[in-house]
């Protein structure tokens, strides 16, 4: 098995969003976060970097769906907040009236 993209090649950016059309190796879209970001198109050997950001837009597009007939990709954008830190909490005292 042979790696698709080593992110050495890539300034070590994130590149962890991507998906296949239908599980199809042939046919796939990879977005790398960071510099060089953008989104990749892979369709049988030809290989596009994709400009995905708009004037109504914050950011370029991430979270990919693939339309059935695999020849359109609908896009979201959110604003992701990640939590990080630690906390417990049990189930009765995260339930209060």
């Amino acid at each position: 098995m042979k790696p698709v993209l080593v992110n050495l090649t890539t300034e070590k950016n994130c590149m962890n969003c991507h998906t296949f059309y239908a599980n199809n190796p042939d046919k796939m879209m990879l977005h790398l976060r960071g510099k060089p970001g953008g989104t990749i198109l892979y369709d049988e050997g030809n290989v596009q970097m994709l400009n995905t950001s708009t004037l109504f837009t914050m950011s370029s597009c991430v979270y990919p769906s693939w339309h059935p007939n695999g020849n359109i990709i609908a896009f979201s954008v959110v604003i992701r907040k990640p939590f990080s830190g630690s906390c417990a909490i049990t189930l009765e005292e995260g339930i209060r009236t």
